[in-house]
């Protein structure tokens, strides 16, 4: 959106500043980024103004919000637990798995098979 306003004159750019009219966006890309995820009206008009540019609809344009659904602290914790759920479930597949096997040999290929394919699964 930044190098897009840049390149259609939405947004200027006076060394490492970016501007949209008189609002200073930020001092570099990453802090002038933060702002607009911060400000998100002003980002759907910024946006507005490119996709116009472009003669694309500007009813599409994305409804942003400051924090995405992961950002979310109870989605961080659910995906935690989903983790830790495979994790636990992993490990019960490998003690079975090692009961069943016949041989201590068999057990230790098995089960370090099963590791591989559930912990790949988990991650």
């Amino acid at each position: 959106l930044i190098d897009l306003g840049v390149e259609h004159e939405i947004l200027t750019k006076r060394g490492a500043f970016y501007s949209y009219g008189e609002t200073r966006l930020g001092q570099g890309r990453e802090n002038s980024k933060k702002f607009l995820r911060d400000n998100p009206a002003m980002t759907a008009e910024i946006d507005g103004l490119i996709r116009s540019q472009f003669g694309l609809p500007v009813n599409l344009a994305p409804n942003i919000s400051s924090t995405t659904a992961a950002d979310k602290p109870e989605a961080k914790e659910t995906d935690k637990k989903q983790s830790a759920k495979k994790k636990a479930s992993a490990k019960k597949t490998i003690a079975a798995k090692k009961s069943d096997a016949t041989t201590a040999t068999d057990a230790e290929e098995t089960v370090d098979e099963l590791a591989k394919k559930i912990l790949s699964q988990a991650a």
